[in-house]
C-alpha cells in the first residue's frame, strides 16, 4: 500500500486494507528508499525498523542518564537490553503497529515518568521530538490511546499534580493527533467516503470482518 502511495495512488480507492492510513504514511519512508536505492522493500523496511529501535534505545538511554533518577540507574542497562531484545524475539508481530507503538512510545513514557517524579528536563526541542514521535505511535491504532491514558491517570492519582498534564511533550503529542484527524478534511472525497462510509462501520461490526466470505 505504501509503495502504491509513493506512485500517486489513493488509499482506500486504489487499494484496500483494514488499517487506518497512518501506518501507510510511515511505511512510505522505506517504500521510497526501496525505489531510490533499487533495494527490496523488505530490506529497506528492516533498515527502517532497525532505525526506530536505535532511536528508541538511544533516546531512552539519554533520558535515563541525563535525569535526576539516580536511584534507578541500576535498572537502566537491563531495561535497554530488554527493549532491544524484545524485537528480536518477535515473529509474526515484528514491524506491526504494536511493535512500532512500543518503540515510539517508550521514550515518551520515560519522559513522562521523569516529568511526574523529577520535574521538567532542560531541553525543550528534545521534549518536542519525543512528544511528536510518541504521538505518532499512539495514533497508529485507536486502541493505543487506552494504555497511554491509563499511564497518565496512574501518575495523576499518585502525584495529584494537574500541571504535569500540560507540558510541551503532551501538547506535541496532542497536536499530532489533531493534525492526523484534520488531514482527512484534505484527502480526496472518495477516500473519505470509502474509509468512513465502509471501513469504519465494518470495524464496528467486528474486527475480523474480512474473514467472512462474500457468499
Amino acid at each position: 500500500a505504501a509503495q502504491l502511495i509513493t506512485r500517486g495512488k489513493i488509499p482506500y480507492v486504489d487499494m484496500l486494507d483494514v488499517n487506518p492510513p497512518l501506518i501507510w504514511y510511515l511505511d512510505t519512508i522505506p517504500a521510497f528508499a526501496s525505489t531510490l536505492f533499487n533495494l527490496p522493500a523488505t530490506l529497506t523496511f528492516s533498515f527502517f525498523l532497525t532505525g526506530i529501535i536505535a532511536y528508541s534505545a538511544s533516546l531512552s538511554l539519554y533520558l535515563i542518564f541525563k535525569s535526576k533518577a539516580h536511584k534507578e540507574m541500576v535498572f537502566a542497562i537491563p531495561f535497554l537490553i530488554g527493549l532491544i531484545v524484545f524485537n528480536f524475539f518477535l515473529r509474526w508481530d515484528i514491524g506491526q503497529r504494536e511493535d512500532i507503538f512500543v518503540l515510539l512510545y517508550i521514550p515518551f513514557f520515560l519522559l513522562r515518568w521523569l516529568r511526574w517524579n523529577y520535574g521538567p528536563l532542560s531541553s525543550k526541542p528534545l521534549s518536542i521530538l519525543i512528544g511528536i514521535t510518541g504521538g505518532l505511535g499512539i495514533c497508529l491504532k485507536p486502541h493505543f490511546l487506552i494504555p497511554a491514558a491509563l499511564v497518565e491517570l496512574y501518575f495523576f492519582l499518585d502525584k495529584k499534580n494537574w500541571k504535569a498534564f500540560f507540558t510541551i511533550e503532551t501538547l506535541s503529542a496532542f497536536l499530532v493527533g489533531v493534525f492526523y484527524l484534520a488531514h482527512f478534511l484534505f484527502t480526496p472525497s472518495q477516500m473519505r467516503e470509502n474509509y468512513f462510509g465502509f471501513l469504519v462501520p465494518a470495524f464496528k461490526l467486528g474486527y475480523s470482518f474480512w474473514d467472512v466470505s462474500m457468499a
